[in-house]
């Protein structure tokens, strides 16, 4: 299979995930939209970068898809590149997946980049789930669920908005939620924060940097 077959097989099967069984995806995208109104996001550059940071992250305890406990201690020394969504996204969330997984590829050492999903929907993405969704897009994929009480300490620092859709159908409901690329360095600092809208080669290059900067200690 070509590279380009591959990438498209792979966000289609995705998203084949997400809308099998989630109807309602314009409401999705219209709350998403008014989420990141309220989120009142910092000015876009050219260069797809929001701002450089350094003061978000944090402590967390989490699940992976394989059920083993993680926590930020797992992914120290390596750079990580993070995103917060849900399964169950018919759009937003698989786009910011697949552009992870082709900027990760486009690396001269990909393995050093850690790709990490934090789901915003744990009562839905299970362990079980997000071994299917997290094996759309590659085997080195971490998707991690838990308790809402320690989602939600880690979405506030991170600045996560976001929204359970619950009276839209309280099983099949859409999640609202802000959509950022996180990239964090080796002792799970944020170094950069991306807009969902950047390029692959614009993600690509916000984790050359900061694994340079990690080289140089």
């Amino acid at each position: 299979m070509s590279g380009q077959a591959g990438r498209a097989s792979r966000l289609d099967r995705a998203i084949r995930w997400g809308t099998a069984l989630l109807l309602g995806g314009a409401l999705c995208f219209a709350g998403w939209l008014l989420a990141e109104r309220l989120s009142q996001p910092h000015t876009l550059t050219g260069a797809g970068l929001i701002e450089e940071r350094r003061d978000l992250g944090g402590p967390f305890r989490l699940t992976d898809q394989q059920g083993r406990e993680r926590t930020q201690a797992d992914f120290a020394g390596r750079v990580v590149l993070l995103y917060f969504g849900y399964s169950f996204c018919p759009d937003l969330c698989p786009l910011a997946l697949q552009t992870m997984a082709e900027a990760r590829d486009r690396l001269a050492e990909p393995g050093r980049v850690q790709p990490l999903f934090v789901t915003l929907d744990p009562g839905r993405d299970t362990p079980e789930r997000l071994a299917g969704y997290m094996a759309a897009f590659g085997p080195d994929f971490v998707g991690l669920t838990g308790a809402r009480r320690e989602i939600d300490r880690l979405t506030r620092r991170f600045g996560v908005v976001y929204r359970l859709r619950t009276e839209v159908d309280p099983a099949f409901y859409p999640v609202d939620h802000s959509s950022r690329l996180y990239v964090m360095d080796g002792n799970w600092n944020a170094v950069a924060v991306l807009a969902d809208k950047a390029t692959v080669e614009q993600v690509a290059d916000a984790l050359r940097r900061a694994l340079a900067e990690a080289a140089r200690g």
